[in-house]
């Protein structure tokens, strides 16, 4: 019975947690006189430490201080949510600035709350996502068959050999590309390769390689090598830069 044994991808870090969790918070109510408008980030961010930015104008008080909730929603189920708090600052002009860091991939709704001196309290909301955080995307390699696609081909003992991609992150796998594969035992790789493909975060891709197999070999060793980028145009190798690249 052919065996033939496949070297597991597993690569790329963790997305780092975010630094502070708070409980639900009661809103902040806006009122007359002080208020306070979202400015950005809006849309895609590709930064995983975006500054949440806004413009306050005051009412009678010009002492103004202001935080920044984020409300990062769970990709699974978007009525759930994580809340985080970081701190602003207001410059004269009213400017205000949030600096926020260790942001995984996902959806943030941000809130500006501004309080000024007489206890007035004003906010604003506005809805941005991270798309890449500088982690590379978790790609997983698992062998699912191996066969002789045709009696030609036992005959002239070229095998195929059928592997699932994974890409167990949050993170999309853009350009995901078979370079090469080192093997065991006098096994050489065949070509054709597999085109590259997309593959999003949670999902997975088929591939099929083919492998010249010596008269007698009944197992051998294959390492596959693969490139693949993140949203932001990063390249990561598995399990490294194909030897010769």
């Amino acid at each position: 019975m052919l065996f033939l044994a496949a070297l597991l991808l597993c690569f790329g870090a963790a997305t780092a947690p975010l630094t502070e969790a708070l409980a639900d918070t009661e809103p902040a109510v806006s009122v007359t006189g002080l208020t306070v408008d979202f400015t950005g980030p809006l849309g895609d961010v590709s930064v995983s430490d975006p500054t949440i930015t806004a413009v306050a104008v005051p009412g009678a008080s010009t002492d103004l201080s202001a935080t920044l909730q984020l409300a990062g929603l769970d990709p699974e189920n978007p009525w759930d949510a994580t809340f985080y708090l970081f701190g602003c600052t207001v410059d004269a002009g009213g400017s205000v600035q949030c600096p926020a860091a260790g942001l995984s991939v996902g959806t943030y709704v941000a809130t500006v709350t501004v309080s000024d001196g007489d206890g007035y309290v004003a906010d604003d909301t506005g809805t941005f996502r991270v798309v890449c955080d500088g982690s590379a995307p978790q790609l997983n390699l698992t062998r699912t068959d191996a066969y002789w696609p045709s009696y030609s081909d036992y005959q002239n003992r070229v095998l195929g050999v059928d592997f699932i991609i994974s890409n167990d992150s949050l993170n999309e796998a853009r350009g995901v590309t078979v370079v090469g594969a080192l093997n065991t035992d006098g096994v050489a790789r065949l070509d054709p390769l597999p085109s590259p493909s997309n593959i999003g975060g949670g999902s997975s891709l088929g591939i099929t390689l083919f492998y010249s197999v010596p008269s007698g070999v009944t197992a051998f060793r294959t390492t596959v090598y693969a490139k693949a980028a993140d949203a932001c145009g990063n390249v990561f190798h598995y399990p490294a830069a194909f030897p010769g690249t």
